[in-house]
């Protein structure tokens, strides 16, 4: 959704409103869809047997992944400030083709850590094991689903 909007500020007049209705379209889509998935992680973190004796629960999962968040951001926007106040001080303004280059750059990483993060992910309830991998998972890693059932 990103390209499609930087797409549509660097294109013309013509084409600019339909591209910003594809763009929040694809938005809206990856959004529904990341709540989605969102939800389902954390029951699929947790062990049947561990939740069973209440060893953990959906609270210590969603805590410990807020903690995560907030040990990653709070380095990485220190960074960008500190940045940005060398960019004022400096009065260093890059050139456009060097600002799109950054950004193609950034959305790269961006989609490499994501696809990363979703290929550890545990399996989520009703999804089917991918064909060419068919990794057994330990006993009780499926629990979820027949909780989701249950519910």
């Amino acid at each position: 959704a990103e390209f499609v909007q930087l797409a549509a500020v660097i294109s013309g007049s013509h084409y600019f409103y339909p591209l910003i209705v594809v763009a929040r379209s694809l938005s809206a889509f990856a959004g529904t869809a990341g709540s989605r998935v969102g939800g389902a992680v954390p029951p699929a973190l947790m062990r049947k047997a561990a939740a069973e004796r209440k060893e953990i629960e959906l609270i210590h999962v969603n805590v410990s992944g807020g903690n995560q968040e907030k040990a990653t951001s709070l380095p990485s926007g220190a960074f960008s400030v500190a940045f940005l106040y060398y960019m004022v001080f400096t009065e260093w303004q890059p050139k456009l083709s060097e600002q799109v280059m950054m950004f193609c750059l950034l959305q790269v990483l961006s989609f490499v850590s994501m696809y990363g993060c979703y290929r550890n992910l545990p399996p989520l309830p009703g999804s089917q094991p991918e064909p060419l991998l068919k990794a057994d998972a330990p006993d009780g890693v499926y629990w979820e689903e027949q909780n989701d059932l249950d519910s």
